[in-house]
């Protein structure tokens, strides 16, 4: 029985030392790790730009009522649509003010890992200045960078790029 439990305690180290991929963290506000990342159908409208497929089959944070953004290639700014969905998230974090948030910051494939990682910072950090500009407390919301080292479409060409260039924000209760 013993033994047991010891190979089961080393297993879950394992996977967690292989799963511990590089990223970088922003522990200012830093908030604990979320108990339950579901995932659910849902769509962005990425009609109105050009670098998008007509739609994106699943949005990790669809369930909560968090949207994702995307970002235009080599950049963390913030266009007029991803304005709209940080408004919308803020708008749904004052509807919900015990959830902390972590927004995640990704990028394509295409630089370095150390620069990818660089700009997926900040992304997220470009999301969260927004959302505190409408109100949202800055000690509610942590940054997190993932770089290029969760694609949510493989391959290469700009449409999967422009997929994979994105602002993912995951709740984390309080």
């Amino acid at each position: 029985m013993f033994k047991g439990k010891i190979l089961i305690a080393m297993v879950v180290l394992a996977l967690a030392a292989g799963c511990a991929k590089k990223s970088t963290i922003d522990t200012a506000a830093q908030p604990p790790a979320p108990a339950v990342q579901a995932q659910a159908e849902g769509t962005q409208s990425p009609s109105s730009e050009p670098n998008r497929p007509a739609a994106v089959a699943v949005e990790s944070s669809a369930v909560a009522g968090l949207a994702k953004i995307y970002f235009e290639f080599d950049s963390y700014t913030l266009s007029a649509e991803a304005r709209q969905v940080l408004q919308n998230n803020a708008e749904w974090l004052r509807l919900n003010p015990t959830v902390r948030l972590i927004i995640e910051g990704h990028t394509d494939e295409r630089g370095s890992d150390a620069y990818n990682l660089s700009l997926g910072e900040r992304r997220a950090r470009a999301a969260r200045e927004y959302l505190a500009t409408l109100g949202v407390d800055q000690k509610r919301v942590s940054i997190l960078s993932f770089g290029e080292e969760r694609p949510v479409a493989d391959g290469q060409g700009e449409e999967i790029w422009g997929q994979n260039r994105r602002g993912e924000f995951v709740p984390a209760p309080m």
